[in-house]
């Protein structure tokens, strides 16, 4: 199956054939973004200014607005860096099926970049959602369906997910199960994820279990023993 192209950091593509002006401006981008992602994790998103991530960077205001334009765009650069890089390793080297183990190792891979970084895992997610159309969000989030949708479609050729499970859906299940997994994670201090009551692969096992082909076959033939009794009855 054709895969989405990855997410890729602009600098390290482009660098190599800049001339010198080119490649002092992404060095100061880079010096932005490490300053931006440091004062956001120490002060808080709300109260650092673009003054001092400017000072901290040894730039301009100037430079600031011509990078990103607003402080809240920067915030969806560092997004795209930072996620968009855990994102591309989760998913790299998936392991052998079944579906539930790719996940958990996935999701997993993710987790203990977020450990690295709890504090600015925590501002991304108390103001990521505000920005949520923002085209540097939707290019992640795109990226991420297609990642899920690509390990969902091969899964379905094991038959291990029912042909009429929508793939698309599934995937953002998937997804909304492990942020909010992320979420109690986070709030409970990063305990040892075996600790977490219930487990991420138990929160995943349920939704999977849910969409195999016997499952689905099961489901249905209840639906219509169902409804053939309640005609019985009128």
């Amino acid at each position: 199956m054709k895969r989405a192209a990855p997410l890729r950091d602009a600098a390290a593509v482009v660098e190599p054939i800049l001339g010198r002006t080119a490649r002092r401006k992404l060095a100061a981008r880079k010096r932005i973004l490490a300053a931006a992602r440091e004062l956001f994790v120490r002060k808080g998103f709300a109260a650092t200014t673009t003054g001092e991530i400017a000072t901290a960077a040894d730039v301009g205001k100037g430079s600031i607005f011509l990078q990103a334009g607003s402080k809240e765009r920067l915030l969806v650069m560092v997004f795209q860096e930072d996620l968009g890089r855990w994102v591309e390793t989760a998913f790299a080297n998936p392991g052998a099926p079944p579906l539930l183990d790719q996940m958990e190792r996935a999701f997993t891979s993710i987790l203990r970049q977020v450990a690295l970084a709890p504090e600015l895992a925590a501002v991304l997610m108390n103001e990521l959602p505000h920005m949520s159309q923002d085209p540097g969000v939707a290019a992640v989030t795109v990226r991420i369906d297609a990642l899920l949708g690509s390990a969902i479609d091969a899964a379905k050729l094991r038959h291990e997910v029912d042909e009429a499970v929508d793939t698309f859906i599934l995937g953002r299940n998937l997804l909304a199960l492990y942020f909010w997994f992320q979420v109690q994670w986070l709030g409970d201090g990063l305990p040892a994820l075996k600790k977490m009551v219930p487990t991420l692969r138990q929160q995943l096992s349920v939704q999977l279990t849910a969409v195999k082909p016997t499952a689905m076959h099961h489901a249905a033939s209840v639906r219509t023993s169902t409804r053939n009794r309640s005609a019985k009855q009128t």
